[in-house]
């Protein structure tokens, strides 16, 4: 399976992104900023939400090296949609 971090997922353009590789047939990871965001998201198996600031230099460290640990991965595909 093929593996997408969407960062800025809560939002119109990410929540379309999201839509998107979810049809797709990606394992979809999203930050989102809080419990409100996460919980705009319907439920699906292959959609991972992740609380996380990612302007905090530490957050956005243990994120990166948490899923790079869980999916064993060295190259991951990144769509940044934050504004």
């Amino acid at each position: 399976m093929k593996n997408v971090i969407i960062t800025g997922a809560a939002g119109n353009l990410g929540s379309a992104v999201v839509e998107k590789f979810l049809n797709s047939g990606y394992k979809t990871i999203v930050t989102v900023e809080n419990e409100d965001q996460a919980n705009r998201f319907t439920t699906n198996q292959n959609l991972e939400i992740q609380k996380v600031n990612l302007g905090n230099e530490t957050e956005a460290t243990a994120f990166t090296q948490q899923v790079i640990a869980k999916y064993r991965l060295s190259f991951i595909k990144l769509i940044d949609c934050v504004k």
